[in-house]
């Protein structure tokens, strides 16, 4: 009987000992500074960013970053390797939402207290400082999202009453910000291969690891992608002044483009990983089948998602969306 991976918080070995919480910190700044610059950039000047802000005659304060071993529950050297990627999601966020107030005080922009701005992290060399415009809640779009495309985040991230979610209270802006979000986690954990590599020389079934880590932040590519493009479908046709305060945001469009690209990246140097996978396990003697939502090692199993990416990967193709993608532009 197949045995299906469910949880990635497995120890993969008993060589990998438990260690401090101290320990694990350190283990994962190093581990972003070696293997992934971009991350290590962003969470170095969110944890150094200040707290007070002079703008103008006003005096903005705000609170201090979560600490992200809040995320990392676990210390043993497995358990950091998998926790590092939610834990770089969660200060992206934070990033994210913190920036804005360095970047007006920096290029002197005028404090306007209604507005809400995002800062969409890409690289240390690339991100964009967004001002929103009027959104509505993604919930509204929910029940046309339907069969495959209602993936496992759909009821999280679409259908929520939830009114506190970024996705949710700042619409087509919150999707965009949890997609720089995984974009980010997701590139960590591939940029962390090498790592997963060392467990796996001494048992190649140990690669499934990756792979689980890995799976569920591949298929957020198409899956946000899709579900930021159909709420600008939905937009077009029963909002259409909001409809068009946004694809008139030139900023907004920036960002969007610039993550599509970035993350479409990655996600091709995945499937390369995933190729060289399949190479050493062959070699060794065990199967290698990805079929519909799992791939296989032997007779273990992890999820690939791969049925729901396809599902996201044509629902994109559909005609209806020409108009959003032409507005958009490139």
């Amino acid at each position: 009987m197949k045995n299906i991976l469910i949880l990635s918080f497995i120890i993969l070995s008993s060589s990998l000992s438990g260690q401090s919480k101290e320990d694990a910190r350190k283990r994962i700044w190093s581990l972003l500074e070696s293997n992934n610059p971009d991350g290590h950039h962003f969470m170095k000047e969110l944890y150094d960013m200040p707290t007070r802000f002079k703008m103008g005659s006003a005096t903005m304060t705000t609170s201090k970053a979560t600490d992200f071993m809040f995320y990392v529950r676990q210390y043993d050297q497995k358990n950091v390797l998998s926790g590092i990627s939610t834990a770089v999601h969660e200060a992206c966020h934070m990033y994210q939402s913190k920036k804005p107030n360095v970047l007006l005080v920096l290029r002197n922009i005028p404090l306007d207290w209604d507005a809400t701005y995002t800062v969409y992290y890409i690289s240390a060399n690339e991100e964009y400082l967004v001002k929103e415009t009027p959104t509505f809640p993604s919930i509204e779009m929910a029940n046309e999202i339907t069969g495959d495309l209602r993936s496992f985040r759909w009821g999280t991230y679409i259908n929520s009453n939830q009114k506190i979610l970024g996705t949710q209270q700042s619409g087509v802006y919150g999707l965009l910000d949890e997609w720089a979000a995984y974009y980010n986690g997701f590139k960590t954990t591939v940029l962390n291969f090498k790592e997963y590599k060392k467990a796996a020389n001494e048992d190649v079934s140990n690669y499934e690891y990756f792979l689980s880590d890995a799976g569920s932040t591949r298929i957020a590519y198409l899956e946000f992608k899709f579900y930021i493009v159909q709420y600008l479908h939905h937009a077009s046709r029963k909002k259409k002044k909001i409809y068009q305060a946004i694809v008139n945001n030139t900023e907004f469009k920036k960002a969007f483009h610039a993550i599509d690209k970035a993350y479409a990246q990655v996600v091709s140097e995945y499937e390369n990983r995933i190729n060289d996978i399949k190479k050493v396990v062959e070699a060794d003697g065990l199967n290698f089948e990805e079929t519909g939502e799992y791939i296989w090692i032997g007779n273990s199993g992890v999820g690939s998602f791969s049925k729901t990416n396809d599902a996201f990967e044509a629902a994109l193709r559909d005609p209806k969306y020409t108009k959003v993608f032409t507005d958009l532009g490139k």
